[in-house]
């Protein structure tokens, strides 16, 4: 891809260097404060050498390209503007902004304006930050516009994506600091990629990076204290009057909050009303407002303690407090105090606490991530315009439209008839009793033919989207709420279905009212991991291990009883895995070699001396002359012991045929000699013995269920797909981003599916799929569309490919309905992060979606 010609770039120069910039330090004691207002970088002196195109500055520009470049300062036509330009025989140009100092990312954009010439066959623009300490530079990618002057403004923030790196660095690559200031970055670049073999020419006149208003400050993060029972304490200062003051705190057990002598109330682990948010994941803190609490020109004193004196001799608790100032010119300045060790343990002989970085999972049942400052903006510092969430609740009008419409597209209690084992969904072939189609058919219980059309990531997640989670919190007064809307937007686009991955439960019990049928996922008990000769381990656990198995089979009946599904209607079937890496996937992955966890090797000797007729000759013959000389096999038990990195490979593929006591012919590609083939059928044995196992327990738990074999990454090779080859689906997860400006799936994608149609036999769920662009201003690293219109457009074009070109294709399931904005950084919803519909998007999915029901055979 093009993105990896700007990541792998190393002698970038600077385009505007010296620039001046003004980053509030960490006050003494552990306040850190930050003025509420805009401060571009280069306003201040003269001697300031922001990018502008004056003499001066261009000498001190120097871009970069990969080929030929010729750089110059340029006016235009009628002389009224000046400007820099940079031009390249190759297909991209760079510009590089280095900082004189650290720049917080939290509160800072980049703002600046360029121009690429008409004619130029530009595709996109590329921003690239580089964060101190990161192992990677974080990208962004948008939309390129030609013949005109451009002004961009991005955030620092949206260029690393998502927000849980404000709490947890380590979730986007970033060093973790415990100065209290976040991550820092220390430059950003400016590159434009072109149609390979084109010209490159990029024009600049302004590039500034500015600081803007901002809730978080420098960001300071909270540490761990452990409160002893007597408690803690903290001074505020004794002059000037304070505003908008708030405290956050979670807390592992209960503690007490008291102001200047008065009981606020307690705060815990997760301060939220769980019968209305019943699916809240994380620790969530409670928010104190303080201000009628505080007074003016006195000292003013925080005590944090234990409700249980005669529990635990300590708790852990995270907190934060803010408070606004003004100083002497009328400016309003924003203070944090966090917890750390400028907090006093309340005794007679006070003394400083101990502090800690909080890293997750500290203690283990808070998990990664907690609803806290500097991840949750306080509600004292919140408006319309800041960021991460916009905290305006729905009024009582807005509620009771939503309301309405759900309740309006409501189902009886009764329209889904109760199903069982006598009663099961099944499958169709073209032209057989009950589907005269010519296409591939589920068949409902009621003998009814259907098609699966769905959509995923329904729910509230906060460590993949906290934005969207804490929004959607927000906005709606419960859980109830936000599904019922949620669902009834899915039905009105056109969807009967929802699926995983990462829906939750209460969304497919939700999806029940509505008429959405859906698909649920079990993937496999914990259990020993099959591992190769380094002691590298593979996420599919030993499928020879007997605990392994008496624990797979426990976990399966658990599920289906304690959930229901067996009795429910609306649940079609179930995935059985994701993605497994099996020999022939997109990304490459083989299980060839693994087979070191102890049952597994058993297995293998097992299973190759029973191939070798238990001659240990015939194996020596057989191996040997692609053996290291110093190899030696006195016995099957020794086969094991030989690194498999260490055999040689024949220069040449050898095909090897069915009657030679293989299941089927392999693709000669992935055959090079006895040793690797011997390997190669053991990892086959191995994947076989894994999923006919898997099916068997759902078999016994699940009758008149569908059955979907693991969710393939694209591709796998025929032995590992005639693995699968008795479940009644293969699940497929395949995206359309081979083709720039194109959202369709590419022939040899086409085929891939077709071909494991035949070799299994069995119809194909298009189990996970989905189409980005770049006007989302998120990362997208996969994106291959301009706009959301575009979008659209493609998203109504792949619809109807699969229809016209996959007839075994009976189910397909859109990737998603929310953004993954803090683990994959990629635009694949259909609404935004405030929950949102994109709407040219959404309306084209409605249109699509409708149009394919009606026309469906």
């Amino acid at each position: 891809m093009h993105a990896s010609v700007l990541r792998s770039l190393t002698p970038l120069a600077a385009l505007g260097l010296s620039l001046f910039c003004r980053v509030s330090a960490s006050a003494p004691d552990g306040i850190y404060s930050a003025p509420a207002i805009t401060v571009p970088f280069s306003s201040f002196a003269a001697t300031a050498k922001a990018f502008a195109p004056t003499p001066a500055a261009y000498r001190n520009l120097t871009p970069w390209a990969p080929g030929e470049l010729r750089y110059e300062l340029k006016s235009g036509s009628n002389g009224s503007e000046t400007f820099a330009e940079a031009r390249t025989n190759k297909h991209a140009v760079v510009g590089t902004l280095k900082f004189p100092t650290l720049v917080p990312v939290a509160d800072a954009f980049a703002e600046f304006e360029y121009r690429v010439p008409d004619g130029i066959a530009a595709k996109e623009i590329h921003l690239n930050l580089r964060i101190q300490g990161a192992t990677k530079q974080s990208n962004m990618r948008l939309p390129v516009v030609t013949g005109k002057w451009v002004r961009e403004k991005i955030s620092f923030a949206n260029v690393i994506g998502g927000d849980r790196w404000r709490l947890n660095g380590d979730g986007r690559r970033l060093t973790r600091t415990d100065t209290g200031d976040g991550p820092l970055a220390t430059s950003i670049e400016v590159g434009l990629i072109v149609d390979k073999g084109g010209e490159a020419v990029l024009q600049f006149r302004k590039f500034d990076v500015i600081r803007q208003p901002s809730c978080w400050g420098p960001l300071a993060l909270p540490r761990r204290i452990d409160i002893p029972t007597s408690g803690v304490t903290r001074t505020l200062p004794s002059s000037g009057t304070i505003t908008n003051a708030w405290l956050q705190i979670i807390a592992d057990s209960p503690v007490e909050v008291i102001v200047n002598g008065h009981s606020l109330g307690t705060a815990a682990l997760r301060n939220v009303d769980t019968k209305k948010w019943p699916s809240t994941s994380i620790p969530v803190a409670r928010e104190f407002v303080l201000d009628t609490h505080l007074r003016t020109n006195q000292p003013n004193t925080l005590l944090i303690r234990p409700v249980d004196n005669a529990g635990a001799t300590s708790v852990p608790v995270l907190c934060a407090l803010g408070y606004t100032t003004t100083d002497t010119e009328g400016n309003a300045i924003r203070h944090v105090l966090v917890s750390d060790s400028n907090w006093s343990i309340a005794s007679d002989t006070p003394a400083r606490i101990t502090d800690r970085p909080y890293k997750g999972n500290e203690p283990a049942r808070w998990g990664a991530i907690v609803d806290i400052y500097p991840l949750r903006n306080p509600q004292a510092w919140t408006t319309s315009a800041t960021f991460p969430h916009d905290a305006t609740p729905f009024s009582t009008a807005q509620l009771a439209d939503v309301r309405a419409t759900a309740n309006s597209l409501h189902l009886p209690a009764d329209a889904f008839p109760r199903t069982g084992p006598a009663t099961p969904w099944r499958t169709a072939a073209p032209a057989s009793p009950g589907n005269p189609s010519p296409r591939w058919k589920l068949i409902t219980p009621q003998s009814i033919p259907y098609h699966f059309l769905g959509t995923q990531v329904i729910g509230l997640f906060p460590r993949e989207n906290y934005h969207y989670y804490r929004s959607m919190s927000d906005r709606y007064p419960s859980e109830d709420d936000y599904l019922a809307d949620t669902l009834a937007q899915i039905k009105k686009l056109g969807f009967n279905g929802i699926a995983p991955a990462i829906t939750t439960e209460t969304a497919f019990r939700s999806g029940h009212d509505f008429g959405l049928t859906y698909f649920e996922f079990l993937g496999p008990a914990s259990g020993v991991p099959i591992r190769d000769f380094e002691g590298r381990t593979y996420r599919m656990p030993d499928p020879f291990n007997a605990a392994w198995r008496d624990a797979q089979r426990t976990r399966v009946r658990d599920r289906v009883r304690s959930r229901g599904w067996l009795s429910d209607p609306a649940m079609i079937g179930v995935f059985v895995d994701n993605e497994l890496n099996v020999d022939g996937a997109v990304n490459g992955g083989s299980l060839v070699g693994y087979f070191y966890s102890p049952d597994c090797r058993a297995a293998f000797v097992q299973w190759l001396a029973k191939r070798y007729g238990n001659s240990i000759e015939k194996l020596r013959d057989a191996w040997s002359p692609e053996l290291p000389a110093a190899a030696t096999l006195a016995s099957f038990d020794a086969a094991p012991d030989i690194n498999p990195a260490s055999v040689q490979r024949d220069s040449a593929p050898k095909i090897v045929r069915e009657e030679e006591g293989h299941a089927s012919p392999r693709s000669a590609a992935k055959t090079r000699g006895t040793v690797r083939g011997d390997l190669y059928d053991f990892a086959v044995f191995t994947a076989a013995t894994y999923a006919s196992f898997v099916l068997e327990v759902f078999r016994a738990e699940l009758p008149g269920k569908l059955i979907a074999s693991n969710r393939f990454m694209g591709n796998a090779t025929d032995e590992m797909l005639a693995a699968w080859k008795d479940y009644d689906l293969i699940a497929w997860n395949v995206y359309p981003f081979a083709r720039w400006q194109a959202g369709i799936y590419t022939n040899s994608q086409l085929e891939d599916i077709r071909h494991a149609h035949r070799v299994t036999g069995k119809p194909i769920v298009l189990s996970e799929t989905g189409i980005q662009a770049l006007d989302t201003r998120l990362p997208n690293p996969s994106a291959q569309l301009y706009t959301q219109k575009q979008r659209g457009e493609e998203y109504a074009k792949l619809l109807r490919q699969v229809h016209d070109e996959l007839p075994a294709v009976v189910g397909f399931v859109l990737f998603c309905w929310q953004n993954l904005s803090d683990t994959e950084g990629q635009s694949w919803g259909i609404v935004d992060d405030d929950g949102r519909p994109y709407s040219d998007y959404a309306q084209h999915i409605m249109q699509a979606n409708h149009e394919l029901m009606k026309t469906l055979p």
